[in-house]
């Protein structure tokens, strides 16, 4: 499973996305500009594979296992 390139690029009302352990692709800028984002959740022990994904430092910080 992907998430295109600006799939949610500057969607002011996303807040927060879950995100399942099949994604291995999150294309360039796909969250950028997502203002409003406050967490990423991801599957327990898939963070190291989600920082991986996620090109921007400011979105790893989102990242909320559960």
């Amino acid at each position: 499973t992907s998430i295109g390139n600006e799939a949610f690029y500057w969607c002011y009302s996303l807040t927060s996305i879950q995100l399942p352990e099949s994604v291995t692709l999150i294309g360039n800028e796909a969250f950028d500009g997502c203002t409003s984002l406050i967490s990423i959740y991801i599957p327990k022990g898939t963070m190291e594979k989600f920082k991986g994904l996620l090109k921007n430092a400011y979105l790893i910080n989102k990242l909320v296992e559960v």
